[in-house]
């Protein structure tokens, strides 16, 4: 019950940072979540699921990965020896397919504690 609940309130913090990452507006603030992103990673990775939701958490850890690097890779993009359309389009596609797979992680945890009597 208490990882499903450290899980999904990274899930939580992730949907907020993203909906503020998706303007672009604050670069700053893109950079404090690139570090964010990670340290849930990291976070996530540490804890020690049961095992029927260890799938559901190697994908939130990749996931959480995902939008770290996205991001890193959208605010490095106009580094001299990059392609900055290639970089942009590339970091976009990895962030919005990062927040189709947390959907998707969302829901199995939904499965997971329903099937375990958490809901």
């Amino acid at each position: 019950e208490q990882w499903l609940a450290d899980a999904r309130e990274r899930i939580e913090r992730v949907g907020e940072m993203s909906l503020e990452d998706a303007t672009l507006e604050d670069l700053d603030s893109l950079a404090e979540h690139v570090d964010e992103y990670a340290a849930m990673a990291e976070a996530q990775l540490a804890d020690q699921a049961p095992p029927e939701a260890e799938a559901a958490s190697k994908a939130l850890v990749a996931t959480l990965q995902a939008y770290s690097d996205a991001i890193d890779q959208i605010l490095g993009a106009n580094d001299p020896d990059k392609d900055v359309a290639l970089e942009l389009t590339e970091g976009m596609n990895t962030f919005n397919d990062a927040g189709s797979r947390l959907n998707d992680i969302e829901a199995e945890l939904d499965r997971i504690a329903e099937e375990c009597g958490l809901t």
